[in-house]
């Protein structure tokens, strides 16, 4: 169960065509960016520590990653084919406090 849920999340993970979702993903994992205060990793190494933080993770959490993965894929696959049903404003909930 767990080669297939890697095997998915590396399939959703080279569908992404905003940066800012990948970038999420590492954010959300916990992985660096940066090598220093001035020198950013290179994409591969980024890539790599990714997908060994997602594979160390709990179930829960790979699923989770999982799930925001496909969602964020299918709704820039809606909104790039004119397909989607609901504006951006309407796909992420406004929380007021």
């Amino acid at each position: 169960m767990e080669d297939r849920l890697s095997t998915k999340f590396i399939k959703e993970l080279s569908k992404i065509k905003d940066p800012m979702v990948f970038l999420g993903v590492a954010r959300i994992l916990n992985v660096d960016l940066m090598v220093d205060k001035d020198t950013s990793k290179d994409f591969a190494a980024v890539l790599n520590e990714v997908i060994d933080s997602y594979n160390g993770s709990n179930r829960k959490r790979r699923r989770e990653l999982l799930k925001i993965l496909e969602k964020s894929n299918r709704y820039k696959e809606d909104v790039g084919s004119g397909n989607s049903t609901q504006s951006s404003a309407e796909a992420i909930p406004n929380k007021e406090v």
